[in-house]
């Protein structure tokens, strides 16, 4: 996310903080394990923190919104198939 502030660059990010596993997954509303399956595929960075591991608000937040994609219309004949299949 960029913020301007008086005398920064606003094309540089401005990091806004870390969270807990537990505390990404209910920002990113999925469950800890897939935090955790995210960080192990390399999707996201762990950062030591003492005796956890965290992630940055901002690494998730642009990993978040490389996932989201637009919805996927269906035509009539589509979506007809779609009911037959699951009969």
């Amino acid at each position: 996310m960029l913020q301007e502030r008086e005398g920064i660059d606003s094309t540089v990010p401005i990091d806004d903080g870390y969270l807990t596993t537990a505390e990404a997954a209910d920002w990113a509303r999925v469950n800890p394990a897939t935090v955790r399956q995210w960080v192990n595929k390399g999707h996201l960075t762990r950062h030591r923190a003492g005796r956890e591991f965290r992630v940055s608000k901002t690494e998730l937040r642009a990993f978040l919104k490389c996932q989201t994609s637009e919805p996927q219309s269906l035509d009539a004949d589509e979506i007809a198939n779609e009911i037959v299949k699951s009969l």
